[in-house]
């Protein structure tokens, strides 16, 4: 705490067994500077939380009260404080399952007005212009979740939005603190939210997640929402723009697909894309310009494997065939086991404009691609 008899802390033990106060003091008129360490011993069965109250007792615009590195120890080894399902979190509410970590250089803060669920809900918020943050990363730590032998899927809502938005990391943290990197995105993909799917691998410890913002500069804004982590494999999502991923799509052939942004007047491609209208989207590209692709030849894009049903799906997507002799846009359904079905075929130059197409999964409960 930095002091002039500015004020007091206190540590609430919230089932009320235990009330500790600390009370800084300082003299003279001169600023101190000191921070001291505290032990509070905890002894209970039942569930419970602390608190910590700042409360001043003298207003002085140099005051401030700090309090950090708390941590729990001797805890009985068996004891796990969540389940998954506490770290599915909307953040209407708080955190939920999740905490503020003491360690790094800033805080994720809870916005109003700009949320996924309703648009005038609450979101987990880093702006990068904020004069209140110092360093370069703040993360947000999950309760430790105990080990088990299925797979995980974290499930969440994120936005990076503006010139220098910094980087999104969502963490495993392991034994003996080992980070490992599960899902990463970078640079600018627009003032949209976008819909992410993160495979946790079953663990044989203890462990626990984390999202990091990681700064570049002073001009991005990273935002999450609408969390959601449960005991089992991820699910292939229903709709992939391709802003920042690329949703399980895999590509083959004498030529591949791209997974990019932007455009200058030295290469071919669309002007923008289509989910944001701006440089800054995203989309996948093949360049079939008779340098790239031989007559004859095929660049293939293939989605993950889809569940088959009863009932006939429709898919839809927009389209870009620009140049002299664009070659043609065919689109199969390829069932697991069976011959593959076109869908839908195309041919012509189309211009410098996105196009809408379609076609008919019928797949008779057969998983499909």
């Amino acid at each position: 705490m930095y002091t002039h008899r500015l004020g007091e802390v206190r540590r609430v033990w919230r089932c009320w067994l235990l009330i500790v106060t600390s009370t800084g003091v300082g003299g003279g008129g001169a600023l101190r500077r000191c921070l001291g360490e505290a032990e509070v011993e905890i002894v209970t069965n039942s569930s419970f939380q602390l608190v910590f109250e700042a409360r001043a007792l003298k207003l002085c615009p140099c005051a401030k009260i700090k309090v950090r590195n708390f941590r729990f120890v001797d805890c009985h080894t068996n004891y796990f404080p969540s389940s998954p399902t506490v770290l599915s979190c909307s953040f209407e509410d708080g955190l939920c399952g999740w905490y503020q970590d003491n360690s790094d250089n800033f805080d994720w803060m809870v916005r109003s007005g700009m949320d996924h669920t309703i648009g005038i809900g609450k979101s987990l918020v880093v702006d990068m212009w904020s004069p209140s943050l110092h360093g370069l990363f703040g993360r947000l730590v999950s309760f430790t979740q105990s080990p088990g032998p299925t797979d995980y899927c974290l499930s969440f809502f994120y936005k990076l939005y503006g010139p220098n938005t910094g980087v999104l990391n969502v963490k495993l943290l392991g034994k003996d603190d080992y980070e490992t990197i599960l899902w990463t995105r970078s640079g600018a993909h627009g003032n949209v939210w976008h819909e992410a799917h993160c495979p946790v691998p079953h663990q044989l410890t203890s462990f626990q997640l984390m999202f990091e913002a990681v700064r570049s500069s002073f001009d991005g804004q990273v935002a999450i929402d609408d969390v959601s982590f449960v005991a089992r494999p991820c699910t292939v999502p229903r709709m992939c723009s391709f802003e920042g991923q690329q949703c399980g799509y895999s590509v083959s052939g004498k030529v591949h697909w791209l997974h990019r942004s932007g455009y200058t007047s030295t290469t071919t491609g669309p002007k923008t894309d289509h989910t944001l209208e701006t440089e800054l989207g995203f989309y996948m590209m093949a360049n079939t310009g008779e340098r790239f692709l031989p007559s004859g030849s095929s660049a293939v894009l293939t989605s993950p494997v889809h569940q088959g049903t009863a009932k006939t799906d429709c898919v839809q997507f927009w389209y870009q065939m620009g140049g002299v002799n664009p070659g043609s846009l065919t689109v199969y359904m390829k069932p697991v086991k069976g011959e593959r079905v076109k869908i839908f075929s195309d041919n012509l130059n189309q211009g410098d404009v996105w196009r809408h197409g379609n076609g008919n999964i019928s797949s008779a409960l057969v998983d499909w691609q």
